[in-house]
């Protein structure tokens, strides 16, 4: 297994390990991977297009919705979390669902561009995206939502706090 990048492991899913090799070089081997991996090719399973929007590959992707898979809100949230822009805008388009936890993921990871994007396109958000922003020590973020009136509550302060992020 080649992961594309090994010291990353905020991505858990055994599904996303494997998906970031070169598996998906083409449908066939697709098929293959999900078959090996005992990934069940029902249209109810949503975790295979979630693992692939966290790789942002959109052509994985487009086979994966022919063959039907389901996906949800969390697929633009694992688009967003994972700095997958192209997908994200691809997941729109195409007329995935999104809901507030895509913008708190964004941020999370600390991708301000994504998170600009989603908010111009009409994505909302709630105070858990300021929490997350200060969380993560994201102060330019944190600012930037709070100039849109973004809300927030005492979890940012907390949040900030309990990670050393007294500069809120």
């Amino acid at each position: 297994m080649v992961k594309e990048n090994p010291e990353d492991e905020s991505r858990s899913p055994e599904i996303t390990d494997t998906l970031y090799s070169e598996t998906f070089c083409n449908q066939s081997r697709a098929e293959y991977w999900l078959e090996d991996n005992s990934i069940s090719k029902t249209p109810d399973n949503d975790d295979v297009c979630n693992a692939i929007a966290k790789i942002g590959n959109i052509m994985v992707m487009q086979w994966a919705r022919q063959q039907g898979f389901l996906w949800d809100e969390e697929t633009c949230e694992s688009a967003a979390g994972n700095g997958q822009l192209e997908m994200l805008q691809w997941l729109r388009e195409n007329g995935c669902p999104w809901d507030v936890d895509t913008c708190a993921r964004a941020v999370e990871g600390g991708h301000f561009k994504i998170l600009k994007w989603a908010h111009e396109n009409g994505c909302d958000w709630n105070e858990w995206t300021c929490a997350g922003a200060a969380k993560n020590g994201h102060l330019d973020i944190l600012q930037w939502l709070r100039e849109k009136s973004c809300p927030w509550n005492e979890w940012t302060s907390c949040f900030a706090a309990s990670n050393g992020h007294l500069q809120f």
